[in-house]
């Protein structure tokens, strides 16, 4: 999981298209300070999966998306961005061959909460250990 974490680090810091907007920082796990908008939260939950004897690994990644601006435009942009960068990304996961990275969905749609709008994302990665 660590070696995934990295790739979507290096992927963010790499694709500009993404960080550029995204001027608060992409996170693992946890919120930043509020000052820091807009920015993205991300978790990784594994979910090991055994097909036909080959042992791949896959993996649930969900992004969230957190802007403070008034209007929704920013959030749509943060989403349109992370798409960009992510949406079929050829991650380079260490010790991994990559078989697949792509977007199952998102949340219902922005939802404004208090002061902020919040999108959330979900990503599948499919992983085989290099032999």
């Amino acid at each position: 999981m660590e070696a995934l974490i990295e790739a979507i680090g290096t992927r963010y810091d790499v694709q500009k298209k993404f960080s550029n907007v995204c001027t608060g920082g992409l996170h693992l796990g946890e919120t930043p300070n509020e000052e820091d908008v807009p920015y993205c939260v991300f978790m990784v939950i594994e979910e090991p999966e055994w097909t036909y004897e080959v042992d791949f690994e896959v993996y649930t990644v969900t992004f969230f998306l957190v802007s403070g601006d008034q209007s929704a435009l920013q959030i749509l942009n943060l989403y349109t961005s992370l798409k960009a960068c992510f949406d079929e990304a050829p991650l380079v996961v260490s010790g991994y061959h990559l078989i697949r990275f792509w977007r199952r969905g998102t949340s219902e749609g922005p939802a404004r909460v208090e002061d902020q709008w919040t999108l959330s994302i979900q990503y599948a990665c499919e992983l085989q250990k290099e032999s």
